[in-house]
């Protein structure tokens, strides 16, 4: 019986492949397999690079032709004295967006730091050495529950 696979006759592979003990067998698929493997991951990383090497050409011709064209249009305007009106649109949105910063914003008054005698987190007292830590670093963290006390919290007197 002739093997032909592909048209190229495999009755010598065959023949010296089942003469083999089951060991060899074993190890002469495992090989194959791993062989495949390896050119199958060598194939990939391949098409990995050339992908990456493509899409960062691609990415870095763009951004010089738009450097390009962007210097053309400056020097355009430079010569016939045209003003951008990208400028007043881009500042117009920052003001914008500082008038809705001032408008949120909400000044909090400062309460003594006398006035601070409980952890608004577990209500237990302020001992001497936080309100000491308190007066010199405006904050500092309770020692029963790890809550960060600072000088301007609103204490609630029970």
């Amino acid at each position: 019986m002739d093997y032909i696979i592909f048209g190229i006759s495999w009755q010598e592979f065959v023949e010296w492949f089942l003469d083999l003990p089951f060991f060899g067998q074993v190890l002469v698929i495992a090989g194959i397999i791993a062989i495949l493997a390896v050119a199958i991951t060598l194939v990939y990383y391949i098409l990995k690079g050339l992908g990456y090497l493509l899409y960062y050409t691609a990415k870095g011709l763009f951004s010089l032709f738009k450097w390009i064209i962007l210097g053309i249009v400056k020097i355009f305007d430079l010569i016939f004295g045209k003003s951008k009106p990208e400028n007043n649109v881009k500042n117009a949105g920052v003001e914008k967006s500082q008038e809705k910063d001032e408008l949120i914003t909400i000044p909090t008054e400062k309460f003594p730091k006398e006035f601070i005698q409980y952890c608004p987190e577990c209500g237990s007292h302020i001992t001497p050495s936080m309100v000491q830590r308190l007066n010199l670093e405006g904050s500092v963290y309770c020692v029963f529950c790890g809550k960060s006390i600072e000088e301007n919290t609103l204490m609630v007197e029970s």
